[in-house]
C-alpha cells in the first residue's frame, strides 16, 4: 500500500477517518510511522531556522541539521526580519497541528483493537509536544544570546559591540547555561521518541509474523505480550 498516495487522497479530516475504519490494524500502524516521518521532516525544517552555527558560542553533543542552505535563522539574525521569520515559523506550526491531529485518530482508531499501540502512541504525542516547546525554547534563547554579542550599527552605520562586563555579560551568561540544559532536555526527549518507535516497529513485526506464520498446535505461538 502506497501511504503517500493516502496523504495526498485523504484532503480532508472525515476522509482520513474514514480510511482508518477500513483499514486493518497493521496496516494502520504503518500509516503512522509514515505520519511520523513527515513530522520529523517538519521539524529538519524548522531547526534549519534553530540549529545554525553561531560563532559566538558552541555547545557539544547537539547535532546540526544543515541538510539545505542556511535561510530562515540564519537570515534573521542578519537582518532581524522578524515578520518574514514568523511567516516561516507559522506554516510550520500549521503543518505540525494538521499531522498532530491525524495522529490523534490513528491513535483513538487503533485504542480498542491495539490499546498498546495506542498507549504509545499517545506517549509519543505527550513527548512530541515536549520536543516542540524545548525547540521553541532553544530557538528563543539562542536569539538572546546572538542579539547581545554581535556587532550592531548606529544610525549613522558605524559598528559597535554590545557591553560584555556586567549585567550584560551575567545575562549573557545565564541564558547560555540555560541554553546548555535545553539542549541536553531536548536530546534525551529526542532519546525517549527513538525508544517508542522502536517498541513500535517490533510490534509491527511480531504483529506481522504472527498473520504470515501458520501454526499448527498452540505450543508453536506462545506470545506473552504485556
Amino acid at each position: 500500500m502506497d501511504y503517500n498516495n493516502i496523504k495526498i487522497n485523504a484532503d480532508t479530516e472525515q476522509e482520513f477517518i474514514d480510511l482508518l475504519k477500513n483499514t486493518s490494524p497493521s496496516d494502520i500502524l504503518s500509516l503512522f510511522f509514515n505520519t511520523q516521518s513527515q513530522r520529523a521532516a517538519i521539524y529538519t525544517r524548522f531547526n534549519k531556522y534553530v540549529h545554525t552555527y553561531i560563532t559566538v558560542v558552541i555547545f557539544i553533543n547537539v547535532k546540526i541539521y544543515l541538510l539545505q542552505c542556511n535561510s530562515g535563522f540564519k537570515q534573521f539574525l542578519v537582518d532581524n526580519n522578524e515578520e518574514e521569520y514568523q511567516k516561516l515559523c507559522t506554516s510550520v506550526s500549521t503543518m505540525i497541528s494538521k499531522i498532530s491531529k491525524e495522529i490523534i485518530h490513528i491513535e483513538n482508531s487503533l485504542k480498542d483493537i491495539k490499546p498498546n499501540w495506542s498507549a504509545i502512541i499517545n506517549q509519543l504525542r505527550e513527548l512530541e509536544k515536549a520536543k516542540f516547546l524545548l525547540t521553541s525554547q532553544q530557538q528563543i534563547l539562542k536569539t538572546e544570546i546572538h542579539s547581545n554579542t554581535s556587532t550592531k550599527k548606529d544610525e549613522e552605520g558605524n559598528e559597535y559591540s554590545m557591553p560584555t562586563t556586567g549585567c550584560y555579560q551575567e545575562h549573557i551568561d545565564q541564558c547560555n547555561q540555560q541554553l546548555t540544559v535545553c539542549n541536553q532536555q531536548l536530546a534525551q526527549c529526542i532519546n525517549e521518541i527513538n525508544e517508542k518507535l522502536e517498541e513500535l516497529q517490533y510490534e509491527l513485526q511480531d504483529d506481522e509474523s504472527e498473520v504470515t506464520t501458520p501454526t499448527t498446535s498452540t505450543s508453536t505461538c506462545n506470545h506473552d505480550h504485556h
